[in-house]
This record gives structure tokens, sequence and C-alpha cells, in this order.
């Protein structure tokens, strides 16, 4: 069992490889809405994002996470998916 939870969280968090998100994932830059983010982040505020099905939600988590990686070691950025 841990063996395979170690194989979904590598298939979640595929920048722990390569550095980066890739593109196909990050979809139409919502700048307004990670500038937002990082201000909450930078507070040390906890952000909740919620919405209806299929709104960008995790488009928008995927893109934050772009940003994350450019001033963080990429291992220490972790994406997990709770329904899965």
């Amino acid at each position: 069992m841990p063996d395979e939870i170690e194989e979904l969280m590598w298939r979640m968090n595929p920048w722990w490889e390569t550095g980066t998100v890739p593109h196909a994932i990050t979809g139409v830059l919502r700048e307004k809405y990670l500038k937002k983010m990082e201000a909450y982040a930078s507070a040390g505020h906890v952000l909740i994002i919620s919405g209806v099905r299929r709104s960008g939600k995790t488009t928008l988590m995927y893109q934050y996470i772009s940003r994350l990686l450019k001033r963080t070691e990429k291992t220490r950025v972790l994406y997990l998916q709770l329904d899965h």
C-alpha cells in the first residue's frame, strides 16, 4: 500500500521530476486571481477555493503552483487530489 500511495503522489506532482507544471494543464492565465492568492499567502492566511464543478479551481491551483516553483524547491510543493 505505501508504494501505491507514493506512486500516486508522484503522478499528482509531475514537477517533482521536471521542475515545471506541464503546460497542458495550466490553462488560460488568470492573473487577477493569482495576485489575490499570492496576497493571502504572503499574509499567512489560509485560502479556500470553492466553486461549481468544472469552473477552473484545479487549473488555478496549477497556475499558482507554477508560480511557487519559481521561488520554491520543487519537492516542497505538494498537491493532493483528496477525492482520488
